[in-house]
C-alpha cells in the first residue's frame, strides 16, 4: 500500500533551496546546526531533508532565510518559478521571471519583506520615498478606523 506524500512540488522544491543554500554557504553550514535553530533533532530534519514527515512551515521558511541572509519573498517568487519551469508551465515561468527582473517589483518585493515580514523593522528601513508614504498614510488610516470603533 503506497502512502500519499504530503509534500507538495513548492515544499519540495523549497527544501531543495534551503539544501543548495547549506552547500553554498560558508563556512559550511550543517543539518545538525539547521536542526537546532527549528527545534528539530537531527533525524527530523533528515527526514524533511529527505521529502518524509511534514513539510517545512512558513515561518521556519522565514527563520531560514533570515538564517542565511536571504530576503524570503524574493526566494518564494524564485521557488514558484522553478516549479513553473519543472511544471512545464513556461507562460506562469516568464511571468515570474519578469516581476523578478521589474525593477519597480523587486523594490515592492524588498519593502514587502522588511514590513511584514521583520517585526523589528521600522518604515525609516524603507527606502522609496513613495511606499514610505503609502504606508504611513494606511498606518493613519488604521488608527482613524481603530479610533472610530471605540
Amino acid at each position: 500500500m503506497t502512502k500519499n506524500s504530503p509534500w507538495s512540488d513548492i515544499d519540495k522544491t523549497a527544501i531543495d533551496f534551503i539544501s543548495t543554500w547549506l552547500k553554498e554557504s560558508k563556512p559550511k553550514t550543517s543539518r545538525s546546526e539547521v536542526a537546532r535553530l527549528l527545534g528539530y533533532t537531527y533525524q527530523a530534519m533528515r527526514k524533511k531533508f529527505n521529502h518524509d514527515n511534514s513539510p517545512l512551515t512558513l515561518g521556519e521558511f522565514e527563520k531560514l532565510c533570515r538564517f542565511f541572509h536571504k530576503n524570503s519573498a524574493s526566494e518564494w517568487m524564485q521557488i514558484l518559478k522553478a516549479v513553473a519551469i519543472k511544471n512545464n508551465d513556461l507562460n506562469e515561468a516568464k511571468l515570474i521571471d519578469d516581476m523578478l527582473n521589474d525593477h519597480q517589483v523587486k523594490n515592492a518585493i524588498v519593502n514587502l519583506a522588511v514590513t511584514y515580514l521583520h517585526p523589528s523593522a521600522t518604515i525609516d528601513d524603507i527606502s522609496d520615498p513613495a511606499v514610505r508614504a503609502e504606508i504611513k498614510n494606511a498606518r493613519k488610516g488604521n488608527d482613524k478606523e481603530d479610533k472610530k470603533e471605540i
